[in-house]
């Protein structure tokens, strides 16, 4: 974290999500069901690092970021520092970022060795950011209770609606949030919208019935 600008007037979007494309999420879907199913037969929950490496591999090489994700990163490097904050193992987010040629654009890749994505917006606020100048940009209810449990703003990226998410940030959220203008009722609304894409029961619960 020590390239991260110290202002606690500087803004810093914290992106969860890394380039990838909708075949990619549901593959990272996938993975997490796995997880979940060694959790219940009483096996260690967290997959090693070797074995999330291949993964990685296996769902990202080649494919390029969502529409948009280059244009927001161009965007937001002018006023704000982007981290990259996921439970993927570090080198793996970096492989990926760099391989697509987005790596310069964020101050600090941070992974699972970094800490959980609640600490990790920690440490930011601690470097001098303010709850309010904090945007974090998710795809999972685990995203939006990290930002809301350090009093950041969160931007919803819709399951199966990505290409239009980022180009919404794009077009329209990424101006207000570096204006100061991502108010309470504009994120509510987001919000809300994103709850609705979410399955009233997760894929692996219905296996389990």
């Amino acid at each position: 974290m020590s390239r991260v600008r110290r202002s606690a007037l500087c803004r810093t979007a914290v992106t969860q999500l890394t380039a990838a494309s909708p075949a990619a999420g549901s593959r990272a879907g996938e993975c997490s069901d796995i997880v979940r199913d060694r959790q219940r037969r009483g096996q260690p929950g967290r997959l090693d690092s070797k074995q999330v490496d291949q993964s990685i591999d296996a769902m990202v090489r080649g494919v390029p970021p969502f529409p948009y994700v280059r244009e927001s990163l161009d965007k937001l490097a002018t006023t704000a520092d982007v981290i990259v904050c996921s439970a993927t193992p570090g080198a793996a987010l970096k492989k990926e970022w760099e391989e697509h040629g987005i790596a310069p654009h964020v101050a600090a890749i941070c992974g699972q060795e970094v800490g959980s994505k609640k600490e990790i917006l920690a440490q930011a606020l601690k470097a001098g950011y303010r709850p309010e100048n904090v945007l974090m940009i998710g795809d999972a209810p685990g995203d939006l209770a990290a930002a809301k449990a350090v009093g950041a703003h969160f931007f919803p990226t819709n399951p199966g609606k990505e290409d239009a998410s980022w180009e919404r940030f794009f077009r329209e959220a990424c101006d207000r949030f570096l204006a100061g203008r991502y108010g309470e009722d504009y994120e509510s609304g987001l919000v809300t919208e994103f709850e609705s894409y979410l399955p009233d029961k997760p894929p692996w619960h219905a296996r389990t019935e």
